[in-house]
């Protein structure tokens, strides 16, 4: 009983201590465009690797990231698609959730925070108006 109580401790420790070199950043990803998004993460330590597909009209992923304490201030980004990306810099200031959005039109926006309100804007186009003089007489 002495070894397993003593090896628990151990495995516990060792967790703790590689838990602690590192900070965690929970990445959320909305797509409101009309296609499907291959959605890739980039980080210092691992490279760029592919974390799933985003569904079209509304659909989420969410992906958690670790960086190591040695390699901040990171540079990381988030692709969703070919020429679709936004890099973003990680340190201890980082909040812990980060969200990003895809436009109606495509385009990756991000990162926002908790606090961030998102809005997507649709171009209506022009709206002419024809004003024609009258004269009034009483």
């Amino acid at each position: 009983m002495k070894t397993t109580g003593k090896l628990l401790v151990v495995g516990v420790l060792l967790c703790t201590a590689l838990m602690v070199g590192c900070k965690k950043v929970n990445l959320m990803v909305y797509n409101h465009s009309d296609s499907a998004r291959d959605i890739k993460v980039t980080t210092p330590d691992e490279g760029t690797l592919p974390v799933g597909s985003v569904s079209a009209g509304g659909g989420r992923l969410s992906y958690t990231m670790k960086i190591k304490n040695e390699d901040m201030p990171a540079r990381c980004s988030v692709s969703a698609g070919v020429g679709n990306t936004q890099a973003f810099t990680v340190n201890e200031d980082t909040k812990d959730k980060l969200w990003f959005h895809v436009t109606r039109n495509g385009e990756l926006t991000g990162p926002f925070t908790k606090d961030d309100t998102f809005v997507d804007t649709e171009d209506m186009g022009e709206i002419e108006l024809e004003v024609r003089e009258e004269m009034i007489v009483d």
